[in-house]
């Protein structure tokens, strides 16, 4: 059992893996476009606050887990738990990205 355990585990390792380096390669090379990912409109003349908040928060959140992850360490083949009080920073921001959003829909603002 455990032959299959390390097997599956290290199949499954490479599929991320590869999925990562995917994407990766495809975002140096201009496949994926990133052009305007900040943007209020298509003529690019500002950038929407909200989507910075959230793209920053996002990526804060996701290194303060990974610092977290490997401070804490792998405690019976599991990752440790996702930290409580990281819920509300990630939920504030998303929450805030949304109200943003909907106030330029909604003409709020400008």
């Amino acid at each position: 059992m455990g032959g299959i355990y390390s097997l599956l585990t290290a199949s499954i390792a490479i599929v991320v893996l590869a999925l990562s380096a995917t994407v990766l390669i495809k975002l140096l090379d201009g496949s994926i476009l990133t052009d305007g990912m900040l943007q209020t409109d298509a003529s690019g003349t500002s950038y929407d606050p909200e989507r910075v908040l959230a793209l920053i928060g996002t990526l804060l959140a996701a290194v303060y887990y990974f610092f977290y992850a490997l401070q804490k360490g792998v405690e019976g083949n599991q990752m440790p738990e996702f930290p409580e009080h990281l819920v509300p920073f990630i939920g504030g921001t998303n929450l805030l990205f949304l109200t943003g959003k909907y106030g330029r829909l909604a003409g709020i603002i400008k």
